[in-house]
């Protein structure tokens, strides 16, 4: 419904949508800021103030990610200029300040879209939940009570930064001078049974 304010020309229309996004529900927030972003100029005033909130520490941070992605897309001088001070103001220490803001918030239809339809993931041909997906990395069942949401963006990110016990690839130089890759799933003293990247099982001598 708050994506149809910009389309129907509301003489109110720009001041629904900031009050919407200034005290609605997280989803409510979310849903308002993309309809602002398709108002008009006179937008751009509502855009300056919310992101001064932001500036402030003052903004909700399950709406974080929507208002910077939706006031990057404007071009007025004001909504410029405090965006560029939200970036100065990152950590350069911090190798996941860039992502802080979509710590919180989200959408979990969309995400579970994201992981199990998307191709372009590919979450689930590695990752199990439940009784459904690949088992080429960690199962996921019941993460968020294992990791911080700071350890999944990592994850995310930086794979390869910290491998979960049990799935770290090897390579195998063999005899004849091919090489095997894969995960490690059993180790006798005369062969290793890899998993490869295929997901087939191998014995190794």
């Amino acid at each position: 419904v708050l994506g149809l304010i910009p389309k129907a020309g509301l003489a109110d229309g720009v001041a629904l949508l900031e009050q919407a996004a200034l005290e609605g529900t997280p989803g409510i927030r979310q849903a308002a800021l993309p309809a602002l972003g398709d108002c008009g100029p006179e937008a751009d005033a509502v855009f300056c103030r919310l992101l001064d909130r932001r500036l402030a520490g003052a903004w909700p941070a399950a709406a974080g990610l929507e208002l910077l992605e939706t006031s990057a897309k404007r071009l007025d001088p004001g909504v410029r200029e405090r965006l560029a001070k939200i970036e100065a103001a990152r950590s350069k220490e911090d190798p996941l300040a860039a992502w802080e803001d979509s710590l919180e918030g989200g959408d979990p239809q969309k995400g579970s879209f994201l992981f199990w339809v998307r191709a372009h993931a590919s979450c689930k041909q590695c990752h199990v939940v439940g009784a459904e997906g690949g088992t080429a990395g960690p199962a996921l069942t019941g993460i968020g009570s294992r990791k911080s949401r700071r350890d999944l963006l990592e994850a995310m990110l930086f794979p390869s930064k910290t491998i979960t016990p049990g799935f770290e690839s090897v390579a195998l130089l063999l005899d004849s001078d091919a090489v095997d890759t894969g995960v490690v799933l059993r180790e006798r003293a005369t062969e290793r049974l890899l998993r490869g990247p295929d997901e087939a099982q191998k014995a190794v001598p």
